[in-house]
């Protein structure tokens, strides 16, 4: 059997939270790692490191039986939908029904972390409501799946990036005509990785090490034939907050932050091919980058990135033409650590923030040529909670399809909330509630690219 997910509108409870600060902390950390200063997880001066670099690829094919067993001993999980409600004595209520959506144009693939199963977790949308597939891993520990990234090949091909905690190693997998090949890349443990494949279908993965004796940027691709890693910046504490991407000519381009002098942190960004790469200073200011980084190309296949000043609240847009230009898009936005940036396919960004006076979840883009005025997708009240990191994608139609995950004081869990305008306007949906689950990642065929959000 498996597990179906169906929409049914219920209304919020419109209790203000005292704080709209991420709840990730040190509750959302997995075994071996802390949180660091602005809500990350990295590893623990005891969590388990090696130097030693290997590559180890296995196969296994899901049968239906395998399926089947699988997602039978899982729990129920459970769908809801939210619209705005002007009573604040409602509560959210959920339900549980046979799916009857039709497929859509597009399909929406997610991938999480299973943090009630400590493993990666992956569904989709093609039959019009979102399924959550079994997967039979080979290779992983049983505790895998941390900070995964999602991609698309030519073919349709899902890719995966994830970091495995007890065994200190970053994974790879692959799932072609039912079979998924899972390569572990390198022995080392990770609190950030990032995902894309090139013109050619080779995969690019950048990823932030957390380790107690380093915290460094690394560049890991099969573009030769076979995998090779590299260090791409290993002066003091940099690569957290990383966003992955490539151009027409498959060179990588990589945002991130360096950690190494201030909490808050400045912006970094590096570009090159493997082993080979030229590194810079976007932005020195003291708290540039808290959070996540969201880089993309944009139509004149030059990098673009987005991202915010920590001490002043304010949403900032970098543009590289000969030489990188700042400017803010937003000064009175809570942070991109609630919200995500993405370039579409004609490589024009489209923003979603939190407001610091409203809480509601706002939308941008510089479609026009600069930046619209603010535009409201969805209020406080009917997103129910402060939205977090929330990765963006846009399917070929122009649809926002927008994840991210929040935790429930109430069941003490972490639940995956997605929002999308595909109905014309912007509604809420739960769609993992039954167990914790973290750090979403979208991808949807012929997409050009999204933010890469773990």
């Amino acid at each position: 059997m498996v597990t179906w997910f169906k929409t049914t509108f219920v209304t919020l409870s419109l209790a203000f939270l005292s704080s709209h600060c991420g709840e990730e902390g040190d509750a959302s950390c997995p075994e071996g790692q802390v949180s660091s200063d602005d809500g990350s997880c990295q590893a623990s001066a005891t969590s388990p490191t090696t130097s030693t670099s290997s590559t180890t690829s296995t196969t296994s094919t899901t049968s239906e039986e395998e399926s089947t067993a699988t997602t039978t001993t899982s729990t129920t999980s459970t769908t809801t939908s939210t619209t705005s409600s002007s009573s604040s004595s409602s509560s959210e209520t959920a339900t549980t029904e046979s799916c009857t959506a039709s497929a859509p144009a597009h399909t929406v693939y997610v991938t999480f972390f299973d943090r009630g199963n400590t493993k990666i977790g992956l569904m989709n949308n093609s039959t019009g409501c979102f399924v959550a597939e079994s997967i039979t891993v080979s290779g992983p520990s049983a505790y895998h799946g941390l900070v995964p990234d999602i991609a698309l090949d030519s073919n349709g091909n899902i890719g995966l990036s994830f970091g495995d905690t007890y065994q200190a190693s970053v994974y790879y997998a692959y799932k072609s005509n039912g079979s998924w090949t899972f390569t572990q890349v390198e022995n080392v443990d990770i609190s950030r990785s990032s995902l894309a494949f090139d013109s050619n279908d080779k995969v690019h993965m950048a990823y932030y090490l957390a380790q107690p004796t380093a915290y460094d940027l690394h560049h890991a691709t099969n573009s030769s034939g076979s995998w090779q890693t590299a260090t791409v910046d290993s002066t003091g504490n940099v690569g957290n907050g990383i966003s992955l991407a490539l151009d027409s000519s498959n060179n990588v381009h990589m945002s991130y932050r360096n950690q190494t002098t201030t909490a808050g942190g400045t912006l970094k960004y590096a570009t090159g091919t493997y082993n080979s790469y030229t590194v810079s200073t976007v932005d020195s200011t003291d708290g540039a980058a808290y959070g996540q980084t969201f880089l993309g190309i944009n139509g004149s296949n030059k990098p673009v990135i987005t991202y915010h000043i920590a001490n002043a609240h304010d949403l900032y847009f970098a543009e590289y033409t000969t030489s990188w230009a700042t400017s803010a898009i937003d000064t009175d936005s809570y942070s991109l650590t609630a919200g995500g940036a993405i370039n579409d396919n004609s490589g024009y960004t489209h923003v979603f923030h939190q407001d610091v006076g409203t809480s509601a979840l706002h939308y941008r883009s510089n479609t026009g040529g600069s930046f619209s005025a603010d535009f409201t997708a969805l209020t406080y009240a009917e997103i129910g909670a402060s939205p977090g990191d929330t990765p963006v994608c846009v399917d070929p139609d122009g649809y926002y399809h927008v994840f991210f995950s929040r935790y429930d004081s109430a069941t003490s869990r972490y639940n995956i909330h997605y929002i999308t305008n595909t109905s014309g306007s912007f509604t809420k949906t739960i769609l993992l509630s039954d167990q914790s689950y973290q750090y979403p990642a979208c991808a949807i065929p012929g997409m050009k690219a999204r933010n890469n959000r773990p």
